[in-house]
Protein backbone atom coordinates (compact mmCIF):
# COMPACT_ATOMS: atom_id res chain seq x y z
CA UNK A 1 0.00 0.00 0.00
CA UNK A 2 2.55 2.55 -1.16
CA UNK A 3 0.68 5.84 -0.68
CA UNK A 4 2.99 7.51 -3.19
CA UNK A 5 1.83 5.06 -5.88
CA UNK A 6 -1.95 4.95 -6.29
CA UNK A 7 -1.64 1.84 -8.44
CA UNK A 8 0.04 -0.25 -5.68
CA UNK A 9 -3.21 -1.44 -4.13
CA UNK A 10 -4.53 -2.70 -7.49
CA UNK A 11 -1.37 -4.75 -7.96
CA UNK A 12 -2.15 -6.61 -4.72
CA UNK A 13 -5.91 -7.04 -5.18
CA UNK A 14 -6.76 -10.62 -6.25
CA UNK A 15 -9.91 -9.64 -8.15
CA UNK A 16 -7.72 -7.38 -10.31
CA UNK A 17 -5.45 -10.30 -11.15
CA UNK A 18 -7.75 -12.61 -13.13
CA UNK A 19 -5.25 -14.59 -15.23
CA UNK A 20 -8.04 -15.56 -17.61
CA UNK A 21 -8.67 -11.86 -18.41
CA UNK A 22 -5.53 -9.89 -19.23
CA UNK A 23 -7.48 -6.63 -19.05
CA UNK A 24 -8.57 -7.12 -15.40
CA UNK A 25 -5.60 -5.29 -13.89
CA UNK A 26 -6.06 -2.22 -16.07
CA UNK A 27 -9.69 -1.92 -14.97
CA UNK A 28 -8.51 -1.60 -11.36
CA UNK A 29 -5.52 0.68 -11.94
CA UNK A 30 -6.30 4.31 -10.91
CA UNK A 31 -3.70 5.87 -13.22
CA UNK A 32 -5.54 4.24 -16.13
CA UNK A 33 -8.76 5.90 -15.06
CA UNK A 34 -8.02 9.59 -15.64
CA UNK A 35 -11.50 11.08 -15.97
CA UNK A 36 -10.05 14.07 -17.80
CA UNK A 37 -8.69 11.77 -20.55
CA UNK A 38 -11.22 9.28 -21.89
CA UNK A 39 -8.45 7.43 -23.77
CA UNK A 40 -6.42 6.63 -20.61
CA UNK A 41 -7.97 3.21 -19.99
CA UNK A 42 -7.36 2.05 -23.54
CA UNK A 43 -3.68 2.92 -23.27
CA UNK A 44 -3.36 0.49 -20.34
CA UNK A 45 -5.54 -2.34 -21.69
CA UNK A 46 -3.39 -5.25 -23.00
CA UNK A 47 -6.04 -6.53 -25.43
CA UNK A 48 -5.94 -3.12 -27.13
CA UNK A 49 -2.19 -3.43 -27.59
CA UNK A 50 -1.90 -6.34 -30.02
CA UNK A 51 1.50 -5.74 -31.64
CA UNK A 52 0.45 -7.90 -34.60
CA UNK A 53 -2.49 -5.58 -35.33
CA UNK A 54 -1.56 -1.88 -35.44
CA UNK A 55 -5.25 -0.92 -35.51
CA UNK A 56 -6.05 -2.62 -32.17
CA UNK A 57 -5.50 0.47 -30.00
CA UNK A 58 -7.71 2.68 -32.17
CA UNK A 59 -10.57 0.19 -31.86
CA UNK A 60 -10.47 0.65 -28.06
CA UNK A 61 -9.90 4.39 -27.94
CA UNK A 62 -13.12 6.30 -27.02
CA UNK A 63 -12.07 9.53 -28.70
CA UNK A 64 -11.87 7.56 -31.97
CA UNK A 65 -15.44 6.35 -31.51
CA UNK A 66 -17.43 9.57 -31.82
CA UNK A 67 -20.89 8.30 -32.77
CA UNK A 68 -21.75 11.70 -34.23
CA UNK A 69 -18.81 11.41 -36.67
CA UNK A 70 -18.66 8.12 -38.57
CA UNK A 71 -15.19 8.99 -39.86
CA UNK A 72 -13.65 9.30 -36.38
CA UNK A 73 -12.37 5.71 -36.19
CA UNK A 74 -10.68 5.90 -39.60
CA UNK A 75 -8.79 9.02 -38.54
CA UNK A 76 -7.22 7.02 -35.68
CA UNK A 77 -6.57 3.76 -37.54
CA UNK A 78 -2.85 3.38 -38.47
CA UNK A 79 -3.54 1.06 -41.40
CA UNK A 80 -5.62 3.85 -42.94
CA UNK A 81 -2.73 6.27 -42.63
CA UNK A 82 -0.18 4.79 -45.04
CA UNK A 83 2.03 7.79 -45.84
CA UNK A 84 3.15 6.11 -49.05
CA UNK A 85 -0.46 5.93 -50.29
CA UNK A 86 -2.37 9.21 -50.01
CA UNK A 87 -5.62 7.40 -50.83
CA UNK A 88 -5.40 5.04 -47.83
CA UNK A 89 -7.47 7.21 -45.47
CA UNK A 90 -10.29 7.70 -47.99
CA UNK A 91 -10.58 3.94 -48.43
CA UNK A 92 -11.32 3.63 -44.69
CA UNK A 93 -13.58 6.66 -44.30
CA UNK A 94 -17.27 5.70 -44.03
CA UNK A 95 -18.55 9.05 -45.30
CA UNK A 96 -16.61 8.39 -48.54
CA UNK A 97 -18.34 5.05 -48.96
CA UNK A 98 -21.96 6.06 -49.57
CA UNK A 99 -23.40 2.98 -51.27
CA UNK A 100 -26.16 5.09 -52.78
CA UNK A 101 -23.57 7.30 -54.51
CA UNK A 102 -20.87 5.38 -56.40
CA UNK A 103 -18.88 8.61 -56.88
CA UNK A 104 -18.51 9.26 -53.13
CA UNK A 105 -15.12 7.51 -52.78
CA UNK A 106 -13.59 9.39 -55.72
CA UNK A 107 -14.58 12.70 -54.19
CA UNK A 108 -12.48 11.83 -51.11
CA UNK A 109 -9.51 10.24 -52.90
CA UNK A 110 -6.50 12.61 -53.01
CA UNK A 111 -4.97 11.01 -56.10
CA UNK A 112 -8.18 11.89 -57.96
CA UNK A 113 -7.86 15.51 -56.96
CA UNK A 114 -4.70 16.59 -58.81
CA UNK A 115 -5.10 20.37 -58.93
CA UNK A 116 -2.70 20.50 -61.88
CA UNK A 117 -4.98 18.21 -63.91
CA UNK A 118 -8.66 19.20 -63.90
CA UNK A 119 -9.60 15.89 -65.50
CA UNK A 120 -8.19 13.79 -62.65
CA UNK A 121 -11.46 13.54 -60.71
CA UNK A 122 -13.46 12.45 -63.75
CA UNK A 123 -11.02 9.64 -64.41
CA UNK A 124 -11.80 8.22 -60.95
CA UNK A 125 -15.56 8.83 -60.92
CA UNK A 126 -17.53 5.61 -61.52
CA UNK A 127 -20.58 7.38 -62.91
CA UNK A 128 -18.34 8.81 -65.62
CA UNK A 129 -17.16 5.32 -66.55
CA UNK A 130 -20.33 3.71 -67.90
CA UNK A 131 -18.98 0.83 -69.96
CA UNK A 132 -22.20 0.74 -71.96
CA UNK A 133 -21.68 4.38 -73.01
CA UNK A 134 -18.19 5.19 -74.30
CA UNK A 135 -19.00 8.91 -74.24
CA UNK A 136 -19.69 8.97 -70.50
CA UNK A 137 -16.14 9.94 -69.47
CA UNK A 138 -16.00 12.85 -71.92
CA UNK A 139 -19.19 14.29 -70.48
CA UNK A 140 -17.47 14.53 -67.08
CA UNK A 141 -14.04 15.70 -68.27
CA UNK A 142 -13.53 19.44 -67.65
CA UNK A 143 -10.94 19.85 -70.40
CA UNK A 144 -13.59 18.64 -72.85
CA UNK A 145 -15.99 21.30 -71.67
CA UNK A 146 -14.24 24.50 -72.74
CA UNK A 147 -17.08 27.02 -72.80
CA UNK A 148 -15.08 29.23 -75.16
CA UNK A 149 -14.87 26.39 -77.70
CA UNK A 150 -18.18 24.66 -78.44
CA UNK A 151 -16.35 21.92 -80.36
CA UNK A 152 -14.26 20.84 -77.34
CA UNK A 153 -16.66 18.12 -76.17
CA UNK A 154 -16.91 16.53 -79.63
CA UNK A 155 -13.13 16.26 -79.82
CA UNK A 156 -13.19 14.09 -76.67
CA UNK A 157 -16.29 12.02 -77.48
CA UNK A 158 -15.36 8.51 -78.65
CA UNK A 159 -18.57 7.98 -80.59
CA UNK A 160 -17.62 11.01 -82.67
CA UNK A 161 -14.26 9.46 -83.46
CA UNK A 162 -15.22 6.41 -85.52
CA UNK A 163 -12.02 5.64 -87.41
CA UNK A 164 -14.03 3.74 -90.02
CA UNK A 165 -16.11 6.86 -90.74
CA UNK A 166 -14.06 10.03 -91.27
CA UNK A 167 -17.25 12.13 -91.18
CA UNK A 168 -18.16 11.05 -87.63
CA UNK A 169 -16.45 13.96 -85.88
CA UNK A 170 -18.11 16.58 -88.09
CA UNK A 171 -21.53 15.20 -87.25
CA UNK A 172 -20.83 15.93 -83.55
CA UNK A 173 -19.09 19.30 -83.99
CA UNK A 174 -21.39 22.23 -83.07
CA UNK A 175 -19.49 24.74 -85.21
CA UNK A 176 -20.26 22.53 -88.22
CA UNK A 177 -23.95 22.67 -87.43
CA UNK A 178 -24.72 26.36 -87.95
CA UNK A 179 -28.47 26.38 -88.50
CA UNK A 180 -28.20 29.74 -90.24
CA UNK A 181 -25.80 28.25 -92.82
CA UNK A 182 -26.94 24.96 -94.36
CA UNK A 183 -23.53 24.48 -95.97
CA UNK A 184 -21.65 24.51 -92.62
CA UNK A 185 -21.70 20.74 -92.13
CA UNK A 186 -20.35 20.04 -95.62
CA UNK A 187 -17.41 22.35 -95.01
CA UNK A 188 -16.38 20.16 -92.06
CA UNK A 189 -17.10 16.75 -93.61
CA UNK A 190 -13.89 15.03 -94.79
CA UNK A 191 -15.66 12.83 -97.34
CA UNK A 192 -16.84 16.03 -99.03
CA UNK A 193 -13.27 17.25 -99.27
CA UNK A 194 -11.72 14.67 -101.61
CA UNK A 195 -8.70 16.50 -103.02
CA UNK A 196 -8.64 14.12 -105.98
CA UNK A 197 -12.20 15.13 -106.93
CA UNK A 198 -12.79 18.89 -107.02
CA UNK A 199 -16.55 18.33 -107.34
CA UNK A 200 -16.81 16.43 -104.04
CA UNK A 201 -17.64 19.47 -101.90
CA UNK A 202 -20.44 20.61 -104.22
CA UNK A 203 -22.10 17.22 -104.00
CA UNK A 204 -22.41 17.67 -100.21
CA UNK A 205 -23.34 21.36 -100.17
CA UNK A 206 -27.08 21.89 -99.57
CA UNK A 207 -27.14 25.33 -101.17
CA UNK A 208 -25.93 23.68 -104.40
CA UNK A 209 -28.84 21.27 -104.28
CA UNK A 210 -31.81 23.64 -104.74
CA UNK A 211 -34.55 21.34 -106.00
CA UNK A 212 -36.40 24.31 -107.44
CA UNK A 213 -33.37 25.20 -109.60
CA UNK A 214 -31.92 22.27 -111.55
CA UNK A 215 -28.89 24.36 -112.52
CA UNK A 216 -27.85 25.01 -108.89
CA UNK A 217 -25.43 22.08 -108.66
CA UNK A 218 -23.63 23.04 -111.87
CA UNK A 219 -23.01 26.53 -110.56
CA UNK A 220 -21.05 25.01 -107.62
CA UNK A 221 -19.24 22.24 -109.54
CA UNK A 222 -15.60 23.20 -110.30
CA UNK A 223 -15.27 20.75 -113.19
CA UNK A 224 -18.04 22.68 -114.94
CA UNK A 225 -16.06 25.88 -114.59
CA UNK A 226 -13.07 25.15 -116.84
CA UNK A 227 -11.76 28.61 -117.67
CA UNK A 228 -10.00 27.23 -120.75
CA UNK A 229 -13.33 26.00 -122.15
CA UNK A 230 -16.06 28.63 -122.10
CA UNK A 231 -18.65 25.98 -122.99
CA UNK A 232 -17.89 23.84 -119.91
CA UNK A 233 -20.66 25.33 -117.80
CA UNK A 234 -23.29 24.78 -120.49
CA UNK A 235 -22.36 21.09 -120.74
CA UNK A 236 -23.23 20.65 -117.04
CA UNK A 237 -26.28 22.89 -116.93
CA UNK A 238 -29.48 20.80 -117.00
CA UNK A 239 -31.66 23.59 -118.37
CA UNK A 240 -29.37 23.75 -121.41
CA UNK A 241 -29.84 20.05 -122.10
CA UNK A 242 -33.57 19.88 -122.79
CA UNK A 243 -33.93 16.53 -124.57
CA UNK A 244 -37.23 17.67 -126.08
CA UNK A 245 -35.47 20.54 -127.86
CA UNK A 246 -32.18 19.50 -129.49
CA UNK A 247 -31.37 23.13 -130.31
CA UNK A 248 -31.37 24.48 -126.77
CA UNK A 249 -27.81 23.46 -126.01
CA UNK A 250 -26.59 25.86 -128.69
CA UNK A 251 -28.47 28.66 -126.96
CA UNK A 252 -26.30 28.18 -123.84
CA UNK A 253 -23.06 27.52 -125.71
CA UNK A 254 -20.71 30.48 -125.91
CA UNK A 255 -20.13 31.32 -129.60
CA UNK A 256 -16.74 30.30 -130.90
Amino acid sequence: MDSSNPDSEAACTPSCMDSSNPDSEAACTPSCMDSSNPDSEAACTPSCMDSSNPDSEAACTPSCMDSSNPDSEAACTPSCMDSSNPDSEAACTPSCMDSSNPDSEAACTPSCMDSSNPDSEAACTPSCMDSSNPDSEAACTPSCMDSSNPDSEAACTPSCMDSSNPDSEAACTPSCMDSSNPDSEAACTPSCMDSSNPDSEAACTPSCMDSSNPDSEAACTPSCMDSSNPDSEAACTPSCIDSSNPDNERVCTVPQ
